[in-house]
């Protein structure tokens, strides 16, 4: 009997001590946000992640009543951030402001300290955006179509430049490999920047880089500005060729979503896909967007997200695999 009423006291101690827990959750998703809100970027100040990160957090501090303050987590292809936001605290307060590197990632390199499909809390789809396949001046293509054909013609002996193993850029550049049926050569930069320089300086041919600094360095006559990646022609760039013209399929635009760390409370989950989807709709920040090279996503709910992120793991573990790109 004793061991009975022992059993029962424990149980109810255990029920109380859940309800306890499941009230003060619900007390903390109610009076979120209390305090500042992080949202970390994989890569360094300046570039179009993190310029598009601060057009969000500038809004949202806004319309949450607190700071909602960018962290850059610079290093190893976006994989620092990611391990940062996967083992911090699902308490609300930390957010990744990803993209499809972030997916790619667990296929390329060796050592990655999280799962993209478990480790994370969807919260909002953000958009796309768009990369250009540049040349160097020097190079005899102004089109994708005399670019294949060169190509075909020259079976490596071209060179293309990213801004490092196992990103879109790098994966784009697979992409058209296997699409079009030519051979070229991967030349890894570290950022986006030097893969640039390499490119206008001849040490590299060609290149994927952003639409932004492509329409620059075009516009300036430093590069030839050949196509762009994205399935429609952006407004930024309305007389460039897309790729996916010529080559059926083609289609190689990082998506950009907000993560948080697993297990976040499902009502603060919902308050950010609220305020974000909200953020995303106001014209001068689809504006901003637009003059960043990239595009607002057309459906803001988290089945959209993650439904993205699972085509876009397909779609790119795929190409890794068939191109057996590997980082140790």
């Amino acid at each position: 009997m004793r061991f009975l009423e022992s059993c029962r006291t424990i149980a109810s101690l255990v029920t109380l001590s859940l309800l306890l827990i499941d009230a003060g959750a619900t007390a903390d998703a109610q009076d979120f946000p209390s305090r500042p809100v992080r949202l970390v970027v994989g890569y360094a100040p300046g570039g179009g992640t993190d310029t598009l990160a601060r057009i969000v957090a500038q809004k949202l501090s806004v319309r949450l009543g607190q700071q909602v303050y960018v962290e850059n987590r610079a290093g190893a292809g976006g994989t620092l951030a990611s391990e940062v936001v996967a083992s911090a605290s699902p308490d609300g307060y930390t957010y990744y402001f990803a993209e499809t590197g972030v997916l790619v990632a667990p296929f390329v390199h060796a050592k990655v300290n999280y799962d993209p499909m478990r480790s994370f809390t969807p919260v909002a789809p953000i958009g796309t955006v768009h990369l250009a396949l540049v040349a160097n001046r020097e190079v005899a293509a102004d089109t994708p179509a005399q670019l294949i054909k060169l190509l075909k013609e020259r079976p490596r002996q071209y060179f293309y430049a990213t801004p490092g193993v196992g990103t879109v850029q790098h994966l784009a550049g697979e992409l058209l490999k296997k699409l079009a049926s030519v051979e070229m050569e991967h030349v890894p930069f570290r950022g986006a920047a030097p893969a640039i320089t390499g490119i206008i300086s001849g040490h590299v041919q060609l290149g994927f880089v952003s639409l932004p600094p492509a329409l620059v360095q075009s516009q300036s006559g430093h590069l030839k500005l050949i196509g762009i990646t994205s399935r429609d022609r952006p407004k930024i760039a309305p007389e460039t060729q897309v790729l996916a013209e010529i080559l059926p399929g083609f289609e190689a635009s990082p998506s950009m979503f907000i993560l948080g760390p697993a297990k976040i409370p499902a009502e603060i989950a919902s308050r950010m896909l609220q305020e974000v989807a909200a953020t995303l709709k106001e014209i001068d920040v689809q504006k901003a967007f637009e003059n960043q090279g990239a595009t607002v996503a057309e459906v803001l709910t988290v089945q959209a997200l993650k439904a993205i992120i699972t085509s876009e793991v397909e779609k790119w573990g795929a190409v890794v695999k068939s191109s057996g790109i590997r980082s140790e």
